[in-house]
């Protein structure tokens, strides 16, 4: 088994031993292409490292840093950035892969890490599997060429995937997650829709509704009148107490689907990381892929009747909401819904419209909000300027750690007089592994005492900078009087307004 060192983070600069051995970070990566092959699992991978480190006595573990489910082509992954920060703080000298690929698939970003910024930082990088070391092989040859092949597999495999998902739509296999409401897949076939029929039975009910002439808060009105669950809650299939309600756009959105007519409408959104809309003209439509839960006819007719509707009804144009998602009601806990009345903005709670029984109801001016809010953000520029004027009590935790600082340098004495002493024949093996283990465990409580107050201190620098920040935030807010996002975003967490006009602001700091 790997020799594994006492683990000691965020040591700062108080606190810089070299131990005898190269400390060395194991890096394990496994994306999701990679976890069907054999050979690439986070145990293989592990367990291939430490066979290596275990053959190799000059080097011991320091820690390993594992990326889960990541792609090999960015290298914003939690982990490797953590290792390059344990670097940077010289608490690694050596980075050890099972092969370049777990490094990285992009051949310049990969290179650039390997060829720049790990000598840079004193980092040694060894491959295992590519029989790479870079302490002695310059790589000039080596290097350059593996990246080029771990790029080309990557893009190779991407290009595959994204060809064989596309050709599935084009012949009209179903694709995404979760089905639409009305449809479930077949027990034989997962990517086969097949009719839900209780769900289906609301989707006709839904479109005979509209039929009549009735707008999408009027039909979710009626659905929360019946009782009936919403899509997501009969998509679940977990029961519940509580009772969700139907809403306009859930509506709306299964009046748009041509899915009810029985074709796939697929390729609407592209990207992995970051989904994008493409354009209609980009998407795959296959006709008569399923069985159809209303007709043509019928579907077409709903079109025409939302279009009129539209036409008939004005555009208004709104400004922008600064308060979008953090105003509540208090009483069945939705969101309020902004609306314009003769250039006055309101917040409203919807669900007393759809489900009267449900909620209440509440309504408040904008302007209320932002007076609340206002008064709210004035108290707590007060009360961070006194905490930030008012004498710290708190203990300094520096003279503790120049103590810890000296400590270990006499452990690191010690160590190497026993190490002396045992190759002069003075102890035997048996004591001096005794006598280690006892000056490990000493300084492994040094090195846990000091990471402790290293922390306290890092929190505390931190916190007074944010209190300093959002200070000067809200003096500029006192001279000015103007609410914007800025100040939404930083402080408030949510609004809770309540019927009889008492509003609730939950702030953060």
């Amino acid at each position: 088994m790997a020799r594994k060192s006492r683990k000691h983070n965020n040591q700062g600069p108080l606190l810089r031993h070299k131990s005898t051995l190269t400390q060395v970070a194991a890096y394990v990566r496994l994306s999701l292409e990679d976890r069907s092959k054999k050979g690439n699992s986070i145990e293989t991978q592990q367990h291939i490292i430490s066979s290596y480190i275990h053959e190799h006595p000059d080097l011991e573990l320091y820690d390993t840093y594992i990326d889960s489910g990541v792609s090999g082509t960015t290298f914003e992954r939690p982990n490797f950035q953590r290792m390059l920060q344990d670097a940077k703080s010289q608490k690694i000298h050596c980075v050890i892969v099972k092969d370049l690929s777990r490094l990285g698939r992009d051949v310049i970003d990969t290179g650039y890490y390997a060829e720049e910024v790990f000598p840079r930082l004193g980092l040694r990088l060894i491959s295992i599997g590519d029989n790479y070391d870079s302490s002695v092989d310059n790589g000039v040859i080596t290097l350059p060429f593996i990246n080029l092949v771990n790029e080309a597999y990557v893009i190779d495999i991407s290009r595959k995937t994204k060809s064989q998902t596309r050709q599935a739509m084009q012949d009209g296999i179903y694709v995404g997650g979760r089905p639409p409401y009305g449809y479930m897949r077949a027990p034989n076939n997962h990517r086969k829709l097949i009719v839900d029929t209780p769900a289906a039975d609301t989707v006709r009910q839904i479109f005979a509704y509209a039929m009549d002439g009735a707008s999408t808060s009027e039909i979710a009105r009626k659905l929360n009148a019946l009782k009936i669950p919403l899509p997501s809650a009969q998509k679940s299939r977990i029961a519940t107490n509580s009772f969700r309600a139907w809403h306009a756009t859930a509506v709306r959105k299964i009046l748009d689907n041509e899915i009810y007519l029985g074709h796939l409408v697929q390729g609407k959104t592209t990207g992995r990381l970051k989904r994008q809309r493409t354009l209609a003209n980009e998407w795959i439509r296959v006709y008569d892929t399923h069985e159809a839960i209303v007709s043509s006819d019928v579907f077409q007719a709903v079109q025409a009747l939302k279009q009129n509707r539209s036409k008939r009804s004005p555009a208004i144009s709104y400004s922008t909401n600064i308060y979008k998602g953090k105003i509540y009601c208090a009483h069945c806990g939705n969101r309020l819904e902004r609306t314009k009345q003769r250039d006055v903005y309101i917040f409203r709670c919807t669900t007393n419209r759809i489900t009267p029984d449900f909620c209440v109801g509440i309504c408040v001016s904008e302007d209320v909000i932002a007076s609340a809010l206002a008064e709210q953000l004035l108290r707590l520029r007060d009360d961070l300027s006194r905490q930030l004027e008012a004498p710290q009590k708190k203990e300094d935790p520096l003279p503790e750690l120049r103590f810890i600082d000296m400590e270990l340098h006499h452990l690191q004495n010690l160590f190497l007089t026993l190490y002396e002493n045992l190759i002069t024949g003075v102890i035997d093996q048996a004591d001096y592994l005794e006598l280690k283990r006892g000056y490990q465990v000493k300084e492994e409580e040094y090195r846990q005492r000091a990471t402790s107050l290293h922390r306290l201190l890092d929190k505390e620098k931190e916190t007074n900078k944010h209190r300093q920040e959002s200070l000067q935030i809200l003096n500029a807010f006192a001279d000015t009087a103007v609410l914007t996002s800025k100040h939404i975003d930083r402080f408030v967490c949510r609004l809770i307004v309540f019927r009889n006009g008492k509003i609730h602001v939950d702030l953060m700091i």
